[in-house]
């Protein structure tokens, strides 16, 4: 409210033009910064990514050029190649985020530069995602003892194993990572979806 009228609507017009589209509107903060800079960040974005798919994302643009290099080169590094540029919203995760999160989808059983499906997931919460893993392994794939998803179990804990519990959890790991594999959207659905669909999704396991 405190911004000149005027400038506002210079700004506005900016934003239309340089994005070739009106998503901006659910971005106003983007209203206050300087049009130049936009036009500097929006031609830095088009440089990283090869194509223009982060008009999508608007949010981008307000971002620091450098930190956008910055965790462009780290997704690169760490998948191994750069498909993650058809998900420009991943440019917005932090290195270590990111890094934490392929930790975390491989120690699931799931690739993340295989498609761009698997690439969505590293942009969900790390929590949310071995939540949703032990629902699976537990309300679906009818796995007993869930010890490598649990947040509550010490790595001491886990090491006091019995030969015999270490290789069962290490055979329904491998069990859920099949199934995960050929259905990685899985872990982007809601915990109530997943409830829902349950019965559905134990059929599918039985034919497999």
């Amino acid at each position: 409210l405190s911004r000149d009228p005027e400038t506002l609507r210079q700004n506005a017009q900016e934003l239309t033009a340089v994005l070739g589209n009106d998503r901006w509107k659910g971005q106003p903060a983007l209203l206050s910064r300087d049009p130049e800079t936009l036009r500097q960040n929006a031609q830095e974005l088009t440089s990283i990514l090869g194509n223009d798919k982060w008009k999508g994302q608007p949010a981008l643009l307000s971002r620091d050029p450098e930190t956008l290099r910055q965790n462009a080169q780290e997704l690169t590094a760490v998948l191994g190649n750069d498909r993650w540029k058809g998900q420009p919203a991943l440019l917005s995760l932090n290195p270590e985020t990111i890094v934490k999160s392929v930790r975390a989808l491989r120690s699931l059983g799931i690739e993340p530069s295989f498609s761009l499906t698997n690439l969505m997931l590293l942009g969900t919460t790390l929590g949310l995602k071995r939540e949703k893993a032990e629902y699976i392994r537990r309300e679906i794939l009818g796995h007993k003892e869930v010890h490598l998803y649990h947040d509550k179990i010490s790595l001491a804990e886990l090491e006091q194993l019995t030969p015999e519990q270490k290789e069962t959890e290490r055979r329904e790991i491998e069990e859920f990572a099949d199934f995960i594999q050929r259905r990685p959207r899985l872990l982007v659905k809601s915990l109530s979806t997943l409830e829902r669909q349950k019965d559905k999704l134990q059929q599918l396991y039985r034919r497999r």
